[in-house]
This record gives C-alpha cells, sequence and structure tokens, in this order.
C-alpha cells in the first residue's frame, strides 16, 4: 500500500534537514580540528623556537688542561758545612748561590780589633764543588738524604714549623767551630717530602713523573718514589730532577703538576649519553645535533675531549637541549 503523498514528502525533507545538519556539524568539527591541530603545531614550533634561543653554548677551544695543586716541600739536600777556625768578622768573597769548585776562597775571616796585632786574616776555602749558602737553619747533617725511609713526614713538617725560617748571614763568628757558610752538592739531585692540603686526593701514583715550579721561574721533575697517607693527608716522597734553578732552601712551595691534558677543552657539564655513547650536544643554524666524543682527561669541572673541532658552538645546557629532540 502506497505512503501517502504528503507524509513521504515529510519524510524526505526531514531526512534532507538531517543531512544538512550533519553536514554543517561536521564541517564546523573539521574547521575546528584543523584550526586546532595548526595552533598545536605552530604553539610547538614557537615553544621549539623559544627553548632554542634560551640554549647556552661555550665555544669549544682547544687547549691545556693542567691538574694542577700546591704543596709544601722539605728538601733533603747534600751539604757541607765549613766551620771558623777561630772568633773573627766574616768578609763574603762570593755571593750567595754562586757555583764554586773544589779549594775555591769563599770567606775572608778577619780577627776581632782586640787581637788584630796578634792574628792575620784567613781565608776559608770550599772542601768540595757545589752552591755557597751562608744561611742555617739548624738542621744541617740532622737529615740523611740516604735514610728517608726512616723518618715520619708528619713529624718533620711538624718540626720545621715550630722554626723560625732560616738563620741569617753571619757576620761575624765569636769562636772556632761556628759554623759559616755550606755548600750544596748540586751534582746529586735532592731528595724531598711533599705534603699536601688535607682532603687532597692523588692523582698519581709510584713511579710517576710529576712537575714541579717554584717561585717566579723555577722547574723541575719528581720521581714518586713512595706515596703516604697519614690520617686525612697524603705525603709524596721522590727525587728531584733536572731543577732549574737549583735550589739552596730546604723549605719551599711548589706548584705540583700531576697531569697535563691537550685538546679540546670544555665545562664537564656539557657531556650527555646518547645510547651509551659520550658525547655533546652542538647547536647551529640548522639546528641540534649530537656528536661522540673521546673524553681524554678530567680536571675539577672542566674536561678535555677529542672528536670535535675547534670553534664548534657546544650547548652547556644538554638536558634542555634534550626537550627539543627527544631523543637523548
Amino acid at each position: 500500500m502506497a505512503g501517502h503523498p504528503v507524509g513521504l514528502r515529510r519524510v524526505r525533507l526531514r531526512r534532507k534537514a538531517v543531512k544538512r545538519k550533519v553536514a554543517s556539524l561536521t564541517g564546523r568539527f573539521l574547521i575546528f580540528l584543523l584550526v586546532g591541530v595548526s595552533l598545536f603545531w605552530f604553539g610547538k614550533q614557537l615553544y621549539r623556537f623559544c627553548i632554542f634561543q634560551i640554549i647556552g653554548t661555550v665555544q669549544a677551544e682547544r687547549g691545556v688542561l693542567e691538574d694542577t695543586h700546591g704543596a709544601q716541600g722539605l728538601l733533603l739536600l747534600q751539604e757541607t758545612v765549613v766551620s771558623a777556625p777561630a772568633a773573627g768578622k766574616v768578609v763574603p768573597l762570593v755571593k750567595e748561590g754562586d757555583r764554586v769548585p773544589t779549594g775555591k776562597a769563599v770567606v775572608r775571616l778577619d780577627p776581632p780589633p782586640d787581637l788584630a796585632a796578634e792574628s792575620r786574616s784567613r781565608e776559608l776555602t770550599s772542601p768540595c764543588p757545589g752552591i755557597v749558602s751562608f744561611h742555617f737553619d739548624g738542621w744541617e747533617g740532622a737529615l740523611d738524604r740516604n735514610d728517608w725511609e726512616s723518618y715520619d713526614p708528619l713529624r718533620l713538617f711538624e718540626s720545621l714549623d715550630k722554626q723560625d725560617g732560616r738563620l741569617q748571614q753571619r757576620d761575624e763568628v765569636r769562636g772556632a767551630g761556628e759554623p759559616v757558610f755550606k755548600v750544596i752538592d748540586n751534582l746529586i739531585s735532592p731528595y724531598v717530602f711533599l705534603s699536601f692540603e688535607s682532603g687532597y686526593q692523588p692523582s698519581f701514583e709510584e713511579g710517576d713523573l710529576l712537575r714541579l715550579e717554584w717561585g717566579d721561574s723555577g722547574k723541575g721533575r719528581m720521581k714518586v718514589l713512595s706515596l703516604i697517607r697519614r690520617g686525612d693527608s697524603y705525603y709524596a716522597w721522590g727525587e728531584l730532577l733536572a731543577a732549574r734553578p737549583f735550589p739552596v732552601t730546604r723549605r719551599m712551595t711548589f706548584r705540583v703538576i700531576s697531569n697535563s691534558f691537550e685538546g679540546v677543552v670544555l665545562p664537564a657539564s656539557t657531556l650527555v649519553k646518547n645510547g651509551g655513547v659520550t658525547g655533546v650536544i652542538t647547536k647551529s643554524p640548522l639546528g641540534l645535533s649530537f656528536k661522540k666524543v673521546d673524553v681524554v682527561g678530567v680536571v675539577g669541572d672542566r674536561v678535555v675531549v677529542k672528536g670535535i673541532a675547534p670553534g664548534v658552538n657546544v650547548v652547556t645546557n644538554p638536558r634542555l637541549a634534550s626537550m627539543i629532540r627527544g631523543e637523548i
């Protein structure tokens, strides 16, 4: 039975109205979706751009990184003391620090005024070749460089700290037997104790060769013969080699260089791991990229690496950069 024409027409009109509404809603939804996706994409790009701009960098530079620490030194020298045969006025004939051969006149000893008529001046000569010193600290002859294993470095430094430095040069001697000068054998390498600050952890071992510097221009090397620990403090004992100028004082302050690394120097904070591989993140106008590096050495908060060229901009806050890259 056929439907009523009016009823069928109404049904068709309703269907068309529904279709128009669905089409309108679908269109609006697609427009909103497109706008939302676009805003999200542009927002994400803007966020990445802002993050990219605030990422800090440091320019990779080639250099040398040295592991340097200060230390107090105690030297055991080969010394020969020359004493006065009688009282008198000391008149030096050479300078402090001069090198003299055996038999060289070092001091003239003039008799006291009250004995000038009865006595004459005497010249005191060097009994051996070496460097002349007119200063004494009271430890001459007390420390044997060949008996170093029997010394406690802690007690040695404590004993020397109680003394008020070197005794000044003598202008006169009051009697026989008083020391006038000493000759230090510069052909025999001194032995040296190094005392490091409490808490210092040495980065060297027995048998290593350390570089030593002192004063304005003093340089030398020390072969480590023993590393000694007393409580929280470390002491190193060794032989001082190739010292220039040759030291003539028992107590010295040294700069100890235990390691020297050459390469590209960077802050240690720039290193990151990517899949177990150590590297850095570099920044360029093209974006960010991960570069594998080999760590040559670490000193404090800086590292020396190989694998990148000088001049590259290295990210100093790699965790922030990883927010952009999303793969580290």
